[in-house]
């Protein structure tokens, strides 16, 4: 188990095997609403978005942020 959630040997294997030169983080839009697609609050989707970027960092890929415009 890592950042709270169950991490399979499949999806370890498939990361340690990555060959990205960067990610993209883009920041979350100032709007949020909950649809048929997006069934998470903004809490959630916050807290997700801070564990992606730990999860990044701790496999050591450089992130490229990208600002809203």
């Amino acid at each position: 188990e890592q950042y709270g959630w169950e991490v399979t040997k499949d999806v370890k294997d498939l990361v340690d095997h990555a060959t990205y030169k960067a990610v993209f983080v883009l920041d979350m839009l100032d709007s949020f609403e909950q649809d048929y697609a997006r069934t998470e609050d903004y809490d959630f989707a916050k807290n997700l978005s801070e564990l992606l970027v730990k999860a990044y960092e701790k496999a050591g890929l450089t992130l490229v942020r990208v600002p809203i415009m």
